[in-house]
């Protein structure tokens, strides 16, 4: 699904800024694995265990087709970076792919298929553990493999499966302020955390140390360290997290008549809303949803 409205630099941006290249700039998408019981917890009671980890797969389908459809980011190196980095983890997301990109055709000449996204697993910069809770450490590593990757030779953006309604205008910003202007951009969600970050390709990995993670004041301490290190940093648009019972609620409402920013074609919710069309009427938790309305059962 596709998000629409401005953002509070778009105005100060000429015309021609979606139309200027993204070649050599990389998008790197943040995945946990939608796995029963382990994804979006915190949605077991609306929508039971199954029904979580059906919408969390819903919601990862809807940002990698948006941002693999989207013309103006066809140049972009895409990389999907997954937790847990595991063979478990790397299996899980192949099949995902081959699903979304290939219908799970058995003569594919890869797993992936046609998929435009590599899987690199999340790891960090000390040890292989994923149950480490610092953040920081793991997205200093990826930024360190993913700009020693052919191609990528510009900015690069990291972004969150948390928020479905992808301002894609608004990562072909981030891409060209990161790369032209060697400016970052970062994108606050409504939780004080952050839907999107993008890096010039002279951002040192540092910049995601000092960071408050899982806290009321992520964003801020995110520029804040982004500024420590010397790195220009503009505010991009609000961005939506999914991770409460009512943020479900306000998601269904959202969805319908939507339309692509890309290609100006009317979307109705995706992945997501079919999903949430389907959850009221199967045993998986006490949602009950009918349109653009989803209510405790």
């Amino acid at each position: 699904m596709i998000a629409d409205g401005c953002c509070q630099h778009q105005n100060q941006q000429s015309s021609t800024t979606d139309t200027r290249t993204t070649e050599g700039g990389c998008i790197v998408l943040v995945a946990k694995c939608p796995i029963e019981g382990a994804s979006k917890t915190r949605l077991s009671g609306l929508l039971g265990k199954k029904g979580a980890a059906i919408l969390a797969r819903a919601m990862l389908q809807d940002v990698l087709l948006g941002l693999s459809d989207c013309p103006r980011l066809k140049l972009v190196t895409k990389i999907l970076l997954y937790a847990p980095g595991t063979e478990e983890g790397h299996e899980h997301m192949s099949h995902l792919l081959s699903h979304l990109y290939n219908n799970d055709d058995p003569s594919a000449s890869s797993k992936n298929g046609d998929s435009p996204w590599t899987l690199l697993p999340m790891l960090t910069s000390k040890s292989n553990d994923l149950t480490s809770s610092n953040l920081g450490d793991k997205l200093k590593d990826a930024l360190v493999r993913v700009r020693s990757l052919p191609g990528v030779t510009s900015g690069v953006v990291f972004l969150g499966m948390d928020s479905p309604e992808i301002p894609l205008t608004e990562v072909v910003h981030a891409l060209h302020y990161a790369g032209s202007q060697g400016t970052a951009l970062v994108c606050p969600a409504d939780d004080g955390g952050y839907g999107m970050i993008s890096l010039p390709p002279a951002a040192s990995p540092q910049v995601f140390e000092g960071v408050r993670w899982s806290h009321p004041l992520t964003c801020v301490s995110q520029m804040k360290a982004l500024s420590d290190c010397g790195v220009p940093v503009v505010l991009g648009r609000l961005m939506r997290d999914i991770d409460e019972a009512d943020d479900v609620k306000q998601l269904a409402k959202r969805l319908k008549g939507r339309y692509s920013e890309c290609e100006g074609e009317e979307q109705n919710g995706g992945s997501c809303g079919d999903v949430l069309e389907k959850l009221s009427s199967l045993p998986y938790g006490n949602a009950k949803c009918s349109g653009d309305k989803v209510d405790g059962g």
